[in-house]
């Protein structure tokens, strides 16, 4: 719901309809989260499963803005520019994975452990 209120409030303020392609990511990343209930312990399986649909979800949102808006074919979209997004993911995972383990050794919050 985050990323479809944002996406919302984005456009009415004046976005890029491309924003409609990261509403679409949010869903499909919702979705498939609830395979999880939601919940994110500290094992490798929950981390690894995490990560994986962070990156699908970029990947989707390139697809879906590549097609719909860059105007270069299915084709383009689903190779250059899901690639790119996905490659954006990849990003994101190694730099927020980092990011949560400091925090969690300077006791700010931790997982819940299985």
């Amino acid at each position: 719901m985050v990323g479809i209120i944002g996406s919302i409030i984005a456009i009415l303020l004046g976005g890029p309809p491309i924003i409609l392609g990261f509403a679409v990511a949010a869903v499909i990343f919702d979705l498939l989260l609830t395979v999880n209930h939601h919940k994110i312990h500290a094992s490798a399986k929950d981390l690894v499963a995490a990560a994986s649909i962070t990156v699908v979800s970029a990947y989707f949102a390139g697809a879906i803005i590549g097609a719909l808006f860059m105007g270069y074919g299915i084709q383009w979209a689903l190779t250059v520019w899901g690639g790119w997004h996905l490659i954006g993911g990849v990003l994101t995972v190694a730099v927020t994975l980092p990011i949560i383990v400091g925090l969690e050794k300077a006791n700010v919050r931790k997982l819940v452990g299985k």
